[in-house]
């Protein structure tokens, strides 16, 4: 890294940061792909065969059935067209703009900033940047509910190590979206040590006059318009639904 400029080395680093915070979900793609063969990286047609279009496309993929990457490769391009699959709305990961599925759209490219999306009433489980993976069990949790339509996501957690998830030491979380309500369940016998810190609303066009966590209304929550993102904490007991009121 010390042989390129530091513009290049600042935009590597924010690249690697993102994979680190995307690990809970990718961790959760592996374990799909230990049980049923499905790749972690797709093809467009993987996920949607009866969109005639996605054969075309060769310069997009998947990452699982959530996350719609769109890679520059055009030299100095700014800007590239992505076709969103028609079936599904897709919400831009940095701006938390909402695109319709089955049209082809010219999105900003800046240089530092990889087209990113990921697909409404998805739930997709991050965390903070960690200086390893061996830290990815302790590191708190954080979910991004993508608005703009309804979904339920499910993911997966065991010790990351050994192979005592053979024996039944592991647990799922499933988080369903149902309009403004986000339910949480679990089931597994895996005691997870982790925290889940907190709940964060990616494609919020305003910030609601309301959040309530496990029926309680709560004020110590952050809303950034650039982003359209609401971030609302949550206590350290397992919480079981999460709703904003509009």
């Amino acid at each position: 890294p010390y042989s390129f400029p530091k513009e290049f080395t600042d935009i590597n680093r924010a690249s690697v940061e993102l994979r680190y915070r995307l690990l809970p979900y990718l961790y959760t793609l592996f374990h799909e792909h230990t049980e049923t063969g499905a790749p972690v990286m797709r093809p467009l047609w993987f996920e949607y065969p009866d969109d005639e279009r996605v054969y075309l496309v060769e310069d997009q993929y998947l990452v699982g059935r959530d996350l719609l990457v769109a890679p520059v490769v055009t030299e100095a391009a700014t800007k590239r067209k992505v076709y969103f699959p028609k079936g599904d709305k897709w919400v831009d990961w940095w701006t938390g703009q909402l695109y319709e599925g089955g049209k082809e759209v010219e999105v900003d490219a800046p240089l530092g900033r990889l087209p990113l999306f990921a697909r409404a009433g998805a739930v997709i489980p991050t965390q903070p940047v960690i200086q390893h993976t061996g830290e990815m069990t302790s590191a708190p949790l954080s979910l991004v509910v993508v608005r703009g339509a309804n979904g339920a996501s499910s993911f997966y957690e065991d010790a990351g190590e050994g192979y005592d998830f053979q024996r039944g030491a592991f647990r799922t979380m499933t988080a369903t979206q149902q309009g403004d309500a986000l339910r949480l369940s679990r089931a597994g016998a895996y005691n997870v040590s982790r925290p889940l810190a907190a709940v964060e609303y990616l494609g919020v066009s305003a910030a609601p006059r309301e959040a309530r966590v496990a029926g309680r209304a709560v004020t110590n929550t952050t809303y950034d318009a650039a982003t359209r993102r609401l971030v609302v904490p949550l206590p350290a007991e397992n919480v079981d639904e999460v709703s904003i009121i509009p």
